[in-house]
């Protein structure tokens, strides 16, 4: 166990405490990381969310408000940056590489989210859905 966590401390010295994230060529090389962003245009749209990482692949669940309505989005990255989003209840999705995915669902508007170590990664968290169905 002390092996274990020696492991995860040597890793989190690698993590940026900012990261960048617009394209998934940074994000896949990190350690095991929960992120959590948010961004506003200053005219009532914002998004704010979370990120996880962990051996390349990542989820990101977050909250896109534009005026007065709020739409919530989900997206998992596979190691080769292959993008599966789709929003809360729906079962239809999009597919397509992480950075046209990112435009698409509005978190091209986050450049950067500050980083910190995943010490219990749930790899349960990074699996696609088999209730949707991508395009």
């Amino acid at each position: 166990m002390g092996i274990y966590f020696a492991y995860f401390y040597w890793q989190s010295n690698r993590l940026p405490k900012i990261l960048r994230i617009t394209s998934y060529d940074s994000i896949k090389v990190i350690p095991p990381a929960i992120c959590h962003f948010s961004w506003s245009n200053g005219d009532g749209g914002m998004i704010e969310g979370d990120m996880h990482v962990v051996n390349g692949i990542t989820r990101f669940d977050y909250i896109v408000k534009i005026v007065s309505k709020s739409t919530s989005v989900h997206m998992v990255v596979t190691q080769e940056g292959t993008a599966f989003a789709w929003n809360e209840g729906a079962h239809q999705g999009i597919r397509g590489r992480y950075e046209d995915i990112a435009v698409q669902t509005g978190l091209s508007n986050v450049e950067a989210v500050p980083c910190s170590t995943w010490w219990v990664p749930d790899a349960m968290k990074l699996f696609v859905p088999q209730d949707v169905t991508f395009l």
